[in-house]
Order: C-alpha cells, then structure tokens, then sequence
C-alpha cells in the first residue's frame, strides 16, 4: 500500500463559504437617543460613538483600569470629566436589559487570546466594545496576525442581562 506523505496541516482555500449572521430582535437594538436616557448620558454615549472614538476612548480606557494613585496623576478636569463619562455610562447600561440571548463578538490580539486561554476567563475594568457581527469585529478591532490568523472573543448574553446597544453601524453593544 502507498503511504502519504502529504503534511496534514496544509491549509485548504474554499471557494466559497457562508457566515449567517443572527440579528438580536429589534427590542435589543432601540438606539440610545430612544431610550429615555437623560441629556447627560445621551452626550456621554455620544461622546463615547464620536469620531475621535480610538483616541478618546483609548485615553478613557486607561483611566479605568488604573489604580486610585495613577488616577491622581491625571490633571483635575480629565478625572472630572472621564468620571461623569463612567458613572453616565453606567446609568445607561444599569437600565439596558436585553430580552433575548444575545452571542456578541470582539476582535482581540493572539497574545491576550493566550492569557485568555491560560487563565480561563476575561475581566475587563473598563468599557470592552463588541459587535453582533464577527466580521466587523474581525475588520475593525481585530487585524490579522502575521500569519494571517484572526482572534475572536466570543461572549454569550443571556436574556435579562445587562447590556448597552450603542449603534446600528457597527453593530455595536
């Protein structure tokens, strides 16, 4: 009998595929400005979806996970302001409920899907950005890795859980 010689992990192209893409119903999908949210907590989830979104939230973002003596260190009307942003944001979120089981995504790096996978959970302290739509996820939060691989964090929503819709474009909680 002939033995292969063929390297089983020969990556295969496909000439086509198909990705079915689950909407959550429209009940989990009412814009913010819809929502009853006061004045103060529509401007901070509009400030948070503006174009500068990348440089705002990223400076943001840092603020939330550093410790009350790094916090201290950023000028008065940056703690001022980034904490009204969070507690808005929580207010938002604290009143956002979905009615039905939601599989959201986010685009990570190879290396935290490593400390994910070395740890068996994922904390965030700060406002993690994900997608009903993978491929968004995969386009803008997710770039390739030099090997061509993309990384994805799957998170499962049940229904009565809380969860803030923040827009249609990006599809984004």
């Amino acid at each position: 009998s002939a033995t292969s010689t063929q390297d089983p992990a020969v990556s295969e192209n496909l000439t086509s595929a198909m990705l079915v893409l689950t909407r959550p119903p429209e009940s989990d999908r009412i814009p913010y400005t819809g929502r009853g949210f006061s004045s103060p907590v529509q401007a901070s989830i509009a400030w948070w979806k503006s174009p500068g979104f990348m440089e705002n939230t990223s400076e943001f973002r840092r603020f939330q996970r550093s410790s009350d003596e790094e916090r201290a260190g950023y000028d008065e009307d940056k703690q001022i302001f980034f904490t009204f942003i969070q507690d808005s944001l929580d207010s938002a979120e604290n009143q956002s409920f979905t009615s039905s089981d939601i599989i959201l995504f986010r685009g990570i790096s190879s290396s935290f899907a490593d400390t994910i996978l070395d740890n068996a959970e994922y904390r965030e302290t700060s406002y993690a950005s994900t997608s009903y739509d993978p491929v968004v996820s995969l386009d803008l939060f997710g770039p390739p890795e030099p090997e061509g691989y993309h990384s994805l964090l799957v998170m499962e929503r049940r229904a009565g859980e809380q969860v803030l819709f923040i827009n249609e474009d990006e599809r984004e909680y």
